[in-house]
């Protein structure tokens, strides 16, 4: 059903055994342009990329987004302001059209909360993501040290 994700942290991890596990799960498609989650608002729901490309940022005054980042299939948007239990701190727009698997914040905490293989899984990629957001912001600093 899914490709494998050679880029992401779903590379060594089973998502179609991901998906079985979820009881209430939804597939939705968002075309491009469209917003995914809004900044200010309270997360309800966690969403597993399945394919496309998805720009994180933050609204700026006139309401274009200041992109921060992009997320792409094998990335989960949503899970670090859930976890936090904070509104979300950016905005999402799908940058192409993305098909992502949804699930309620609720049944993602109480997943967490009894499925070890999943919880060591999921610090590989938070520490993965941080990582690469670290290089990003380090980075250029790094080479004008040099």
């Amino acid at each position: 059903m899914f490709e494998k994700f050679s880029n992401s942290f779903l590379k060594d991890f089973d998502f179609n055994l991901l998906i079985d596990r979820f009881e209430n799960k939804s597939f939705r498609t968002y075309l491009k342009g469209d917003s995914i989650i809004k900044q200010g608002n309270s997360p309800s729901e966690i969403y597993f990329i399945i394919s496309g490309k998805v720009k994180i940022g933050n609204t700026l005054t006139d309401g274009k987004l200041s992109t921060q980042y992009e997320l792409t299939g094998g990335d989960i948007l949503g899970i670090d302001d859930a976890l936090r239990n904070e509104n979300y701190s950016y905005t999402a727009v799908a940058d192409d059209d993305t098909n992502v698997m949804v699930i309620s914040k609720e049944e993602m905490l109480s997943f967490k909360g009894t499925n070890d293989e999943f919880n060591i899984w999921l610090l590989k990629y938070l520490s993965d993501r941080i990582s690469k957001l670290e290089d990003k912001k380090f980075r250029p600093a790094m080479l004008n040290f040099f």
